[in-house]
């Protein structure tokens, strides 16, 4: 059913209703009319706790929206890992007689370039 015929239905409803309301008693319409304040007050009184948790769900889920988007990033903070291949070469026994005696090779290549 597409909108408009959905449109079309609720009028020809409506205006059946009206035109059967036309037609009953005033003692009728009268109670009627009453019975219907009445179920439109219990419904509303039936859920007096509706409107608080609404405004607390609405409430809780902004708060949790603008920490997210506040909160600093805890990634950012972290200090930079040295590459995978410096650990090793860092952690390696063989080579740390190597940086052991860097200066030495430090003077050796600076002697060597100039000799």
């Amino acid at each position: 059913m597409s909108q408009r015929e959905h449109d079309e239905f609720v009028r020809r409803v409506r205006r059946q209703l009206d035109h059967s309301l036309e037609q009953l008693d005033p003692d009728t319409r009268r109670q009627l009319a009453e019975r219907r304040r009445q179920a439109l007050s219990q419904a509303t009184a039936a859920r007096p706790w509706l409107k608080p948790a609404l405004s607390l769900a609405l409430t809780t889920g902004l708060l949790i929206l603008g920490l997210v988007l506040l909160w600093p990033d805890p990634r950012a903070s972290l200090p930079a890992l040295p590459p995978l291949d410096d650990l090793e070469l860092l952690s390696s026994k063989d080579e740390l007689e190597l940086f052991e005696e860097l200066e030495f090779y430090q003077w050796l290549d600076q002697n060597h370039e100039q000799g």
